[in-house]
């Protein structure tokens, strides 16, 4: 029994309270149930046993339903399934589930018709995800990219930037791959296009930092030149080929008209998945300079 008055529109019957035009509890109040099985329920407007809002607490669980003439089919999410940050989805006629927060940047993408959403890495829809970028300080001589997810197909790099190496010529930026130092696992070659329209070719030397991934202007340079470069390395989760990069460079040298388009590659001779890249400026790289890692479909 409830220790309420009973005012026009209310009846009290053994173990129920029906309430005629609604319930109002005003601020501070609250509407208590006190057993342990009990239901909290609307019906619809005909009397029908058609539950539209359906609260009931049973051995310490909340459980909330809606019918199909409300919100949801009958689904009932208990109080311990609600996940911090989820997101609900609906199951018909069985209860709802709760999808648990995923990595930072996945979407919620549809899995068909007959199964349920999930979160997944962009890369799955067809997009390039920025997976992370450094903007050099401090005169930094190394840049390193660690723990690439092996979700995507290709890696793509884009750099801009100088070396702090005195001279007006320009500085080798090497690339070595996870934690391989060993200079005769990189061999590689170089095709240039110089100022003048002279094509000149070459196999520059690797070394312990790995093979020659691009070149930056050195800081005898006019204020402002920069180098770019974009490196692609294709199937770098792979285990069957060794993998291979393969990069464009355009590099504004000196303080004249010097300047170089070039075309390099090298191969790196192991078959290990990437998931480590490092690059090693000739002294440093000059504050600013900037790498960013996107990962490809």
């Amino acid at each position: 029994m409830f220790p309420l008055p009973n005012p026009a529109g209310i009846t009290v019957v053994p173990g129920n309270l029906q309430a005629r035009g609604g319930v109002r509890v005003t601020a501070g109040g609250a509407l208590q149930f006190d057993r342990p099985d009990c239901t909290f329920y609307f019906k619809n407007t005909y009397g029908v046993n058609d539950t539209l809002l359906r609260w009931n607490y049973n051995g310490g669980a909340t459980l909330m339903s809606l019918s199909s003439t409300g919100l949801l089919n009958a689904a009932s999410i208990s109080s311990t399934d609600w996940t911090a940050h989820g997101v609900v989805i609906g199951q018909g006629a069985s209860a709802a589930v709760v999808a648990a927060p995923s990595t930072a940047g996945y979407v919620l993408a549809s899995n068909g018709s007959s199964a349920d959403p999930s979160f997944q890495a962009t890369a799955s829809a067809g997009l390039t995800t920025k997976i992370a970028q450094v903007i050099c300080s401090g005169s930094q001589a190394t840049v390193v990219f660690s723990s690439i997810p092996a979700t995507y197909t290709n890696l793509l790099i884009v750099c801009k930037g100088r070396d702090t190496t005195a001279g007006t010529s320009d500085s080798n930026i090497f690339l070595y791959m996870n934690t391989d130092q060993t200079a005769a696992n990189y061999k590689g070659s170089e095709a240039m296009n110089l100022t003048a329209l002279t094509v000149a070719g070459a196999q520059p030397s690797s070394s312990t930092n790995g093979g020659v991934a691009t070149t930056f202007p050195n800081n005898g340079a006019s204020a402002g030149r920069a180098g770019i470069s974009q490196i692609l390395i294709p199937s770098y989760a792979d285990t069957v080929f060794n993998k291979q990069i393969i990069s464009e460079t355009y590099d504004v040298l000196g303080t004249g008209s010097g300047e170089t388009i070039v075309i390099r590659a090298f191969e790196w001779a192991s078959t290990a998945a990437i998931n480590k890249l490092t690059f090693t400026a000739g002294t440093a790289f000059l504050d600013g300079t900037t790498f960013t890692l996107y990962g490809l479909a």
